[in-house]
């Protein structure tokens, strides 16, 4: 082994460790048998001097052809490490949004599974990152929420992204360090989709030209989110109370009304409406006349000419 390649298992082990640093209770990995969780789980496993505190938690989406070989794999791989699993199936319905309704009910059950003082750990890597922040511009998210939280709570506990610094050069070498094998989810390569395009068709150009783009859009992002917090603090100033209806003069100014609507949602207790929705919205608005907007199910946003509602309907 060089030592350029035993630094990388290095480095993947203390990021973990150091993650753990603070984790009282029991440590789940997200792993769906991929290279990346695979990476976490072999590492986290290797610094954890009590294995039983380990748990790995796989979802099986119902989605591809070849799921239950997935979850088998996933069984054989902690069997040889002497780590316990939790297997979860959940349906998603085909349709419009497979990935993000995915998405969310893979995240139900990890939620799920948190007790107090627990913590999950996902295998996201600085290039995901990068992925993510360029995915987010794109579709015209807030700028506070570009990038993935290294650490957020989560149900009972808290989600963690360890390896969220580092380059997927750095899993690379260590996977091979390894030795270990991993599932390859032939959906990645379908560049229909966006997130598959940036990763394979605009990221190796980026990249190429900008080889630390990921640490430049990161810190942008972390800028980004820090004056998003200043620009809220402003505007939950001169919010109504949470669960009070909007008065439409509050969205008069054009460079504040996307954000001023979103918080307001916030106060709704909806943290997480499309940035399409927010338009059409906006968009109904400038229109004149009522705005009816269904912004999750059986969840409406509705206005006369001075104020905007939620109203939930069934």
């Amino acid at each position: 082994m060089s030592a350029r390649a035993g630094s990388a298992l290095e480095t993947v082990e203390r990021a973990v460790a150091d993650a753990l640093s603070d984790v009282a209770g029991r440590i789940w990995v997200a792993f769906s048998g991929g290279m990346d969780s695979t990476v976490l789980l072999h590492a986290t496993a290797r610094v954890l001097a009590n294995r039983e505190r380990l748990c790995a938690v796989h979802v099986d989406h119902g989605i591809a052809a070849q799921s239950s070989a997935w979850a088998t794999h996933c069984q054989r791989e902690v069997n040889a490490l002497g780590v316990a699993i939790r297997h979860a199936s959940v349906q998603v319905a085909p349709g419009s949004n497979l990935e993000a309704r995915a998405r969310t009910k893979r995240y139900g059950v990890f939620e799920s599974v948190l007790a107090d003082g627990d913590v999950l750990l996902l295998a996201h890597h600085a290039d995901d990152q990068l992925e993510t922040i360029l995915l987010r511009l794109l579709r015209g998210t807030d700028t506070g929420r570009l990038a993935m939280p290294a650490v957020r709570a989560l149900g009972r506990g808290r989600l963690k992204r360890p390896l969220l610094s580092l380059p997927r050069a750095v899993l690379e070498a260590t996977a091979r360090i390894l030795d270990v094998g991993w599932i390859t989810d032939p959906s990645n390569a379908f560049t229909t989709q966006d997130r598959n395009y940036l990763r394979h068709v605009v990221m190796p150009h980026l990249v190429g030209r900008w080889p630390d783009a990921a640490t430049r859009a990161a810190r942008a992002a972390e800028r980004a989110a820090i004056d998003a917090v200043l620009a809220d603090a402003l505007i939950d100033a001169r919010l109504p109370a949470p669960g009070d209806d909007l008065p439409r003069a509050l969205l008069s100014d054009d460079a504040m009304a996307a954000r001023v609507l979103r918080r307001w949602l916030v106060g709704q207790g909806m943290t997480d409406v499309r940035e399409r929705l927010i338009d059409e919205v906006l968009r109904q608005l400038g229109a004149g006349g009522a705005v009816g907007v269904e912004v999750a199910v059986g969840t409406w946003v509705r206005g006369d000419d001075r104020y905007l509602h939620v109203i939930s309907e069934d």
